[in-house]
């Protein structure tokens, strides 16, 4: 079992949308751009469950839609990160679409909106995950990057030998997660000039939610070398993801906006103060506890009310959330689905992870222009 060498300009670790987005960006100023996936990029990772994503704001709304989302994060969220992703989010989906990503659209060509779970003035757009990264695969490939598959990073590389260190990253190490060429468990070595990490959090269930392998080992990673962490406190969130007690489907958000209801056993609609039944997860688990201990549980989530296009288009956007529940025989629309709200320890949904600022720069120091890789170079 021999060691693989990787040298390269910048360093990839993820191939979900971020890591693909990393990747084709750094590209237009790198001659060498390598792509770490520990599985199979457009295959795997939170990435390819995606139904939806913030909508582009209309013309002359961004400080509404803003306000909206900074009041309802609390108050907790990065202001300027916020009104940076309302400004960028036009460009961004106006490229993906240049690139093929199969958005939603209306009969005269514009972007479907639906509102989504929480949102007033604010509104989703969507696609179908597993086309979204596919599309973005092929412009991976297309930009000649190197991707490479089934290679498992599991720590930074530093220019002291040290964690946390006093130097710079300048690459990371890993392993083949499956038999090919070097052969199952050969170690690989990448040296960079730059790294960007772009892993998911983990998600403490694995394989018994409906997203796999989020392991956590970028923000472990950073950690370790030194990065400052930021968010852990939101990666255990509440979510609504399990259908008639054994089968995790998630996709409620969109179901919400789309017209999903909440009954109780009884057929009495359960609804919150905040926006009824598009109440955020939080506000719906406190009533759910309150038909509990009032002898009215279990709650139903309820589409019966949906049409044959809503239907069609709930199989097109949540194919795999939809499986088991297809599998199992369940018509979503003429069966209400007992939901139970789970805790969701470490969720692909949760915030954390290491801390950047508004040019994605973490804690450690970046790299210096015009020096090479053994020099110590490397952000992760």
């Amino acid at each position: 079992m021999g060691t693989r060498i990787i040298d390269t300009d910048v360093l990839v670790i993820g191939g979900g949308l971020a890591g693909c987005w990393a990747a084709i960006s750094a590209k237009e100023s790198a001659e060498r751009v390598t792509l770490l996936e520990k599985a199979v990029v457009a295959r795997s990772g939170a990435s390819t469950f995606t139904n939806s994503m913030l909508a582009p704001p209309p013309e002359g709304e961004v400080d509404a839609w803003l306000t909206e989302i900074v009041e309802a994060g609390e108050y907790l969220n990065d202001q300027e990160w916020v009104r940076n992703l309302l400004l960028e989010q036009p460009l961004r989906v106006e490229q993906m679409a240049g690139w093929g990503v199969p958005f939603e659209r209306d009969s005269e060509g514009r972007l479907r909106r639906t509102p989504g779970r929480g949102h007033k003035k604010t509104g989703l757009i969507m696609c179908n995950g597993h086309r979204l990264m596919e599309a973005m695969k092929k412009k991976v490939l297309d930009s000649g990057v190197e991707l490479i598959s089934r290679v498992m990073a599991v720590d930074l590389l530093t220019s002291d030998g040290r964690h946390p260190t006093q130097g710079r990253v300048t690459g990371a190490v890993g392993f083949h997660t499956q038999e090919e060429g070097e052969g199952e468990g050969a170690l690989v070595v990448c040296r960079a000039k730059a790294v960007v990490v772009t892993t998911g959090v983990m998600d403490g269930k694995l394989k018994i939610l409906y997203i796999h392998n989020l392991t956590g080992d970028g923000p472990a990673m950073g950690y370790r070398a030194g990065a400052e962490l930021t968010g852990m406190e939101f990666c255990t969130v509440p979510k609504i993801t399990r259908y008639e007690g054994k089968y995790y489907g998630g996709g409620s958000s969109l179901l919400q906006g789309f017209g999903a209801k909440f009954i109780n056993r009884l057929g009495e609609e359960v609804t919150s103060p905040e926006l009824k039944n598009r109440a955020r997860v939080g506000y719906l688990c406190q009533a759910f506890a309150k038909e509990h201990y009032e002898g009215r549980d279990p709650v139903y989530f309820d589409l019966t009310s949906f049409t044959p296009e809503q239907v069609a288009m709930v199989k097109k956007l949540l194919p795999s959330q939809m499986k088991p529940l297809l599998k199992a025989g369940i018509d979503i629309s003429s069966h209400p689905l007992r939901i139970d709200p789970v805790i969701s320890i470490g969720s692909p949904s949760g915030q954390g992870g290491i801390r950047i600022d508004v040019n994605c720069q973490s804690s450690l120091p970046g790299p210096r222009l015009g020096t090479g890789a053994d020099e110590g170079q490397g952000c992760p």
